[in-house]
């Protein structure tokens, strides 16, 4: 693999799953759905899945997305293939679901029960035995099972690989709408883009960064779930309004971006206003650094948006975190870090 992935930091299925998501193969959608579907199953400790049980949740969230976004894949050729034309054909109302279902048994699992667990040309994991040649199912392994026992854990990358997706259809749209830089809405918690002068909420915020820090709070470490994170920006918004009022021009530097923000829990985030004064120590601007890498890792389009706040390569974009920070330290922001930690730093211990 020529591009550091999670599971290069750390070797486990969360990791595992999560590198899937973001680096395996991806012309067309159906890994997404796919995946899902597999890790509901799982959820609910059923091991041997026949194609026909597949089908019908797998196309269901194909017609989801689809109703959002006509487009699943990276060329005509995917698009206008058999299955996601007849799933169009069934949003038009032009055939039924029994109908549907029977193309997307014959055509929706050619490829992707055999590409899912394959990274680069490696497969990096076994999530379960395939036998959809000779018993046209699949059976789950232990380990996948063992894992999705952890309720939260399973949503969280549920939810994670449908704001992957809707990332994912906003890349293959761009042949259509020029590509815009995605900001931060913090009334509804969703990335947008300016488009045509109007404003299109792409997806949300917090699952979109549990992918890239995992079910954990970003500075504590403590596990989190949706309900209980909260959005933090790293570099306090009140950066800007210093900089402007000693400087008398605009920072250079979006604080609204993906870049800027990360999960973090009720604790570490504090009450609205507290943290006006601190910024969190170096170790964590570090990791930040490594986490902004791995958005630019993977696919479009959130690496324009950090490319466009940091620069174009690694090296110019931990430099101008370096001149933030000393610009945070110029403006009297003092160091903070949580009191009691519940586990290791993702990236910075392993850099």
């Amino acid at each position: 693999m020529s591009r550091k992935t999670f599971s290069d930091y750390k070797k486990n299925i969360d990791n595992d799953i999560r590198t899937i998501i973001h680096y395996g193969v991806n012309v067309a959608c159906y890994k997404f759905p796919f995946l899902q579907t597999i890790l509901d199953y799982a959820s609910r400790d059923i091991t041997h899945i026949k194609r026909e049980e597949l089908a019908k949740p797998f196309v269901e969230k194909i017609i989801k997305h689809m109703k959002k976004n006509p487009f699943q894949g990276n060329s005509e050729i995917i698009r206008n293939g058999t299955m996601l034309k007849n799933v169009k054909n069934f949003i038009d109302g032009k055939i039924n679901m029994e109908r549907l279902l029977l193309v997307t048994e014959k055509e929706g699992f050619k490829d992707v029960v055999r590409a899912l667990p394959i990274v680069g040309h490696t497969q990096i994991i076994e999530l379960y035995k395939d036998e959809m040649r000779t018993n046209k199912q699949i059976i789950l392994t232990d380990n996948l099972l063992k894992f999705a026992k952890n309720k939260n854990l399973v949503n969280l990358l549920s939810l994670g690989t449908d704001t992957r997706w809707d990332l994912q259809q906003r890349s293959w749209e761009t042949k259509n709408h020029p590509e815009t830089l995605i900001e931060y809405n913090e009334q509804s918690g969703d990335l947008f883009e300016w488009r045509f002068n109007n404003r299109h909420n792409i997806t949300s915020s917090k699952p979109t960064l549990i992918n890239y820090q995992g079910d954990v709070c970003f500075y504590c470490r403590k596990s989190v779930s949706l309900e209980n994170c909260e959005v933090e920006h790293f570099i306090p918004l009140d950066l800007a309004k210093r900089y402007f009022e000693r400087k008398n021009k605009k920072l250079k530097y979006n604080l609204n971006n993906i870049g800027n923000l990360v999960n973090a829990c009720e604790e570490c985030n504090g009450p609205n206003g507290k943290w006006h004064l601190y910024t969190p120590s170096k170790e964590y601007w570090y990791e930040l650094h490594a986490r902004n890498e791995q958005i630019c890792n993977s696919d479009k389009p959130l690496e324009k948006t950090i490319q466009s706040n940091l620069g174009m390569t690694s090296e110019e974009r931990h430099q101008k975190l370096v001149k933030l920070k000393e610009l945070c330290n110029e403006f009297s922001m003092q160091d903070w870090k949580p009191k009691k930690t519940y586990g290791e730093l993702h990236y910075y211990r392993n850099e």
